[in-house]
């Protein structure tokens, strides 16, 4: 017997919605997790392996020969899908088994958020049984920093604001981006320390590192609070990401240390690490094993990494294993939710086998081990989605 997972529906904790108006010109580009702009650019992202596993999959999965061209498989995504997009996503969200995805409504950053219609199409492409959404907290920031407001109005707003974002959005929980701005070395910053920075950040508009650093660093702490008042988790990106916007030189999530052991925050949120908090993977077990309120989820790595299966194994080296969770980081465009549900579950079906095949897990702890991952451990952060009716069988 081996660990079978194939029938389990993954709760993806980490997705952002998609649309055709903004989708790259360059599959490449995204199926291959992006890149700074440079000569040859296009051409060396297609050697990438994360490209080659996004491109190979799509091929076996239209059915083509094995020696079809690259350039001739993205042509015929594009024709596949442009022609009818609702029904080629509905019929991957089935062949991958995605029971649901959380998808980050703050979506795309450094751009505009999705219009009502572009919100639409996303509904046509997702059923709403299989979505849910959270909500990106530096979103409702960048609201009021074009407002200017005095300091005790601005904290009074963006409360306010905030807890009307997760009322609309039925939000099951919030994100941080603050790795992309100031980078993960959060402090627990009171409203009184952080007046005199916001009056120089966004008041007087100066360029002074610390003051922009403790304003990121107070709307994490709001966003925390608005966590208690609401029962919700935070999300927070973790680790590499897009060259062009990341805090790369601050992206270790020890950082966030003094927010985890927080008075004001210690086991009164449950936090999520995301990406496997690549290439810090240690380091993320360690805080998931060390900290009853922390878990990790394996998105990015799920189709990022070739070395998949042993990263997973790293992870759950040190990680209580009822904390680590699914996630594909879907962005741009609607495959890399469905190559990554494949390979993801793949490669942890090879994790699992191989610790039964040390006599390090037994078979049947081993399959419960899978699916909870996959699925059940996502329930603790998110409960609402345990009632819906795709999870059923697996509970």
């Amino acid at each position: 017997m081996s660990i079978e997972l194939c029938h389990v529906p993954v709760v993806d904790v980490h997705a952002h919605p998609f649309c055709l108006t903004r989708e790259p010109k360059d599959f490449a580009m995204f199926a291959s997790s992006g890149y700074w702009p440079g000569p040859n650019q296009e051409k060396y992202a297609r050697s990438k392996m994360h490209y080659v596993i996004m491109i190979d999959s799509l091929r076996k999965y239209y059915g083509m020969p094995e020696d079809t061209l690259d350039m001739e498989v993205e042509a015929e995504r594009y024709r596949r899908y442009h022609a009818a997009p609702s029904e080629y996503y509905h019929a991957m969200l089935k062949d991958a088994n995605i029971g649901v995805l959380c998808n980050e409504i703050g979506t795309p950053h450094s751009q505009p958020m999705f219009t009502d219609a572009e919100n639409a199409y996303y509904d046509t492409l997702v059923p709403k049984e299989n979505q849910c959404e959270i909500v990106r907290i530096e979103r409702v920031f960048e609201v009021l920093q074009e407002k200017k407001l005095p300091f005790r109005q601005y904290i009074d707003e963006f409360h306010r604001l905030l807890d009307e974002q997760i009322k609309i959005h039925h939000a099951v929980g919030l994100k941080s981006l603050v790795a992309y701005f100031t980078g993960l070395s959060v402090q627990d910053i009171s409203d009184e320390d952080a007046e005199k920075s916001y009056e120089k950040y966004v008041l007087q508009g100066k360029e002074d590192w610390k003051a922009m650093k403790d304003v990121y660093d107070h709307v994490v702490c709001m966003g925390m609070e608005a966590c208690i008042r609401n029962n919700l988790s935070m999300q927070f990106h973790v680790g590499f990401g897009p060259s062009s916007f990341c805090r790369l030189d601050d992206m270790n999530p020890i950082g966030l240390i003094q927010i985890i052991r927080s008075p004001r925050f210690a086991n009164r949120v449950k936090i999520v690490l995301l990406h496997s908090c690549d290439p810090f993977i240690k380091e993320a077990g360690y805080l998931t094993g060390q900290f009853s309120n922390v878990f990790c989820d394996f998105s990015s790595i799920c189709f990022l990494s070739v070395n998949c299966a042993s990263m997973m194994r790293t992870l759950m080296e040190r990680a209580s294993i009822e904390k680590l969770v699914y996630g594909s980081d879907c962005v741009c465009f609607p495959e890399t939710a469905w190559v990554s549900a494949h390979y993801g579950r793949k490669q942890l079906t090879k994790v699992l086998n191989d610790l039964v095949k040390e006599e390090i897990l037994s078979e049947k702890r081993a399959q419960k081990f899978g699916e909870m991952m996959l699925c059940t451990n996502a329930f603790a952060i998110y409960p609402e989605l345990a009632e819906r009716p795709q999870f059923k069988q697996i509970i």
